[in-house]
């Protein structure tokens, strides 16, 4: 073997060999002399305390190139750990890799499909403003069968204060009073396509309101598969006094709606194909004591049924004259 003449590279303030202090090395004592056996590689002229230090040449090739390199796979590493970047080859399915932004033909699509919409919606936002408003009958609402599954109508004034509060088209109360005493509240408010279908005061609001606390609240589907009417129910209760109460909501051609917003969406298709858009809220409630919850229910839940259907003889009728 050819011993290298050219000894170590030259450190950074240009010495071939730089002394760096470090911790005493095992196996020296304080004079200097190793107490090593022969051939374990220690040195006994070199100082102690002191080791040599090597700077990396650039002409050391790999070392040198692997310092190099060492900073940008750091950074490398680091992206994949943090989603970011591409994963190397062989990276296991699912590495954590950097997710690709939309394109710019994407974005144009999305952009394009919004436009369409807005404007298809604003056309037909002003294309309904322009419709004349229907003339509205609601006289018929009144001829809801005052027998009921043998359960008798007795109609009920409404006050003046809470009707203007209410601001329906119509208004009908009645009590429908069983041959053995039950009785089974109705109330149905209409509202016609020129005050939008919508009701502005719902039993979940007003019954808080007036001092009712509402115990329970669920969503029932009553009827089989031929007739089937979805309705909210409440339990509700006020100085002792408890209360069940179903109600919906209802167009001319749909029923069972049970939230204003399902009501509200169904107003606008009716309105663009129909040319209105006329609503009620339809609501029962029945008195019950301790432990007649399920009686009460059950003659509440016929009763549901047979005033939906027979809402479809006795709907307002609106008529558009150009």
């Amino acid at each position: 073997m050819v011993a290298d003449r050219r000894g170590p590279a030259p450190g950074p303030d240009g010495g071939r060999t730089r002394l760096v202090p470090c911790r005493p090395v095992p196996g020296f004592d304080r004079s200097g002399s190793s107490q090593e056996s022969p051939g374990s590689g220690a040195r006994a002229d070199r100082p102690m305390g002191t080791r040599r230090f090597r700077w990396p040449s650039p002409r050391s090739g790999r070392g040198a190139d692997r310092i190099a390199r060492l900073p940008g796979r750091m950074a490398l590493v680091g992206n994949r750990v943090r989603g970011r970047g591409p994963p190397h080859d062989g990276a296991p399915a699912g590495f954590l890799h950097e997710p690709r932004s939309p394109s710019v033909k994407t974005s144009s699509r999305q952009a394009l499909l919004l436009l369409v919409l807005l404007l298809a919606t604003g056309s037909a936002a002003w294309w309904l403003t322009l419709r004349p408003e229907p003339r509205l009958d609601v006289q018929q609402l009144a001829g809801l069968p005052p027998v009921l599954n043998g359960w008798h109508a007795v109609d009920l004034e409404m006050d003046q204060a809470v009707a203007r509060m209410l601001r329906a088209d119509a208004n009908l109360q009645r009590a429908y009073v069983h041959p053995l005493g039950y009785v089974v509240f109705v109330y149905i408010g209409y509202y016609g396509t020129a005050r939008g279908g919508t009701p502005e005061h719902t039993p979940d609001i007003c019954y808080p309101a007036q001092g009712w606390r509402i115990r329970g609240a669920e969503e029932v589907v009553l009827g089989g598969r031929r007739a089937r009417l979805r309705v909210r129910e409440f339990v509700v209760e006020q100085e002792g006094q408890m209360r069940l109460v179903h109600f919906w909501y209802r167009t001319r051609t749909s029923t069972g709606i049970t939230s204003t917003w399902a009501l509200r969406w169904h107003h606008f298709w009716t309105r663009l194909h129909a040319d209105r858009a006329d609503g009620a809220l339809v609501r029962l409630s029945t008195p019950f004591e301790q432990g007649e919850l399920e009686s009460a229910r059950s003659k509440l839940q016929a009763m549901d049924l047979a005033v939906d259907a027979a809402l479809d003889g006795v709907w307002p009728l609106e008529t558009i004259h150009e």
